[in-house]
């Protein structure tokens, strides 16, 4: 399984998407089917997710995938930066879908997720409160969406390091 990932990948790096896509299905088949629910399964979900996020344009597959990623996540009770941007990427593909409500929850579990592992002064809560405040202003919820736009802008604004674009992109 291992070696069908590493190839996957590889197949990837050079474009050949179908054939890394078979490859990590049976990648992820055969860690099932050895590993049960373990954190190796959860990562192979997740870059199947990314797969068909990226090169089949297939979201309904990938968010299938994310959520059984999540599940494993959650059931090692240990919360960390992967589960959050599994939760971030479940909100953006559930925002593709037009599934609104199902991805204001995903964003904000990432959200509350991040602020209990870092705080409310880290900068890495700036891009999912950028995704809240662009899909609440999509809702209608402009008020809301504008104090996410803030808050994100103001972290961004904080971090010496942050990309002067990041912050023009806000603006």
């Amino acid at each position: 399984a291992d070696m069908q990932y590493q190839m996957a990948m590889s197949y990837f790096a050079i474009n050949r998407y179908e054939k890394g896509t078979k490859l990590l299905e049976s990648c992820l088949s055969t860690r099932k089917k050895i590993l049960g629910d373990h954190m190796d399964v959860a990562i192979a979900m997740e870059r199947l997710a990314d797969a068909h996020i990226h090169f089949k344009e297939d979201y309904a597959n990938a968010l299938a995938h994310l959520e059984d990623a999540i599940a494993i996540r959650r059931s090692s009770l240990k919360e960390n930066d992967s589960l959050a941007v599994s939760l971030e990427k479940c909100g953006n593909v559930c925002k593709k879908l037009r599934e609104q409500d199902k991805a204001l929850s995903y964003y904000d579990d990432a959200l509350q997720l991040k602020r209990l592992l870092h705080g409310e002064r880290y900068t890495g809560l700036a891009s999912t409160l950028q995704e809240m405040g662009d899909l609440m202003n999509e809702m209608g919820e402009y008020e809301q969406g504008v104090k996410c736009i803030d808050d994100a802008l103001a972290l961004r604004r904080q971090d010496d390091a942050s990309d002067q674009a990041d912050i023009a992109a806000l603006l």
